[in-house]
């Protein structure tokens, strides 16, 4: 009589299933470009009507390899914003210069807040760290401010919001204006010079 062994997949198979579950993200991708490979072949084994045990093996050392040759990604550095407003106590109409630091200085952008209102956005200049950006939008009345940094390469570092600033907004004040114009259209034309009406 001739003994036939069946061929044991039971070992390959757990693997294949632990290899479906890497998310490929997490991953570099020379890396992952060789595991991706390995797995493949590895199902195409499994997939087999009447594969050799020496198949199954050589697939499951192959995969096996490819999983422990896998390399994760570096995590997302952290970064802090930091905001400065200049002047921090204003008129109504005049202009207020937002500047934002993010440490370490890298590219992206930075969007200005008052609130969840957006005041514009500027770039990051990567060798200083630093965006500015000059309002004269703001209101009479008292403003708090953020910024937000959002990193042009968001796998090496991570988005960040700075404190928020107060500014104080003054309404522009006419009254004294006001009040001469008031005492200038009081005056009589006749009682004048025709010149020194004339500049009045």
């Amino acid at each position: 009589a001739v003994s036939v062994t069946a061929v044991d997949k039971s070992a390959l198979r757990s693997l294949v299933d632990t290899a479906k579950a890497k998310v490929e993200s997490e991953y570099t991708a020379a890396s992952w470009s060789v595991f991706k490979t390995k797995l493949t072949a590895a199902q195409t084994v499994l997939d087999k009507t009447a594969p050799t045990q020496a198949e199954v093996d050589a697939a499951k050392s192959d995969l096996q390899s490819a999983l422990d040759g896998l390399v994760a990604k570096p995590a997302a550095a952290a970064t802090t914003t930091t905001l400065t407003a200049d002047p921090t106590s204003a008129t109504a109409g005049d202009s207020v210069k937002l500047t934002a630091t993010v440490s370490p200085a890298v590219a992206g952008s930075v969007e200005f807040f008052e609130g969840t209102t957006s005041l514009g956005s500027a770039d990051v200049d990567a060798s200083t760290g630093t965006a500015s950006k000059a309002v004269s939008s703001l209101k009479a009345g008292d403003h708090s401010i953020t910024a937000t940094f959002t990193p042009s390469d968001a796998t090496a570092y991570e988005a960040s919001t700075s404190e928020a600033v107060s500014v104080s907004v003054t309404a522009v004040d006419k009254r004294a204006l006001r009040s001469l114009v008031d005492t200038a259209k009081a005056k009589v034309g006749s009682e004048y010079t025709a010149a020194s009406g004339s500049v009045l």
